[in-house]
């Protein structure tokens, strides 16, 4: 492997590594060293936000009067993601007949730039 760095001012602003003997311009030979110890210097990336598709998320809180009546958490790469979710008839009505409570697992389908609750997923024991 081949390293590369960029230097401005004395100080390495950006690396490269690769596998031949061809640097970008404006960089210079770099070590291994100097390659990994700008690596472990940046900051861990924050993660994108998770995407757009049906996924399973855990009902929060609901509120029959608003809107967007259901607030779910939906775990991605480790970390918790809230949303304000539209929810059909059917689990409004499976909600104030208690069949549906907070915590519960549900099916938050993506469509037409909206998150709309369909369903009560149910764990398998199987």
């Amino acid at each position: 492997m081949y390293y590369y760095k960029q230097v401005v001012d004395g100080e390495i602003i950006s690396v490269e590594a690769k596998s031949i003997d061809s640097c970008s311009p404006d960089f210079v030979s770099a070590t291994k060293a100097e390659y990994d110890t700008f690596m472990a210097s940046l900051p861990e990336p924050e993660p994108l936000e998770p995407p757009l598709s049906t996924h399973v998320s855990t009902l929060v809180s609901i509120d029959v009067g608003r809107a967007r009546p259901a607030k779910v958490k939906r775990i991605w790469e480790g970390r918790d993601y809230f949303y304000d979710c539209f929810i059909t008839e059917n689990i409004k009505d499976q909600y104030v007949a208690g069949d549906i409570k907070i915590g519960d697992h549900l099916l938050v389908h993506f469509e037409a730039g909206e998150q709309i609750i369909t369903a009560k997923v149910f764990k398998s024991w199987a």
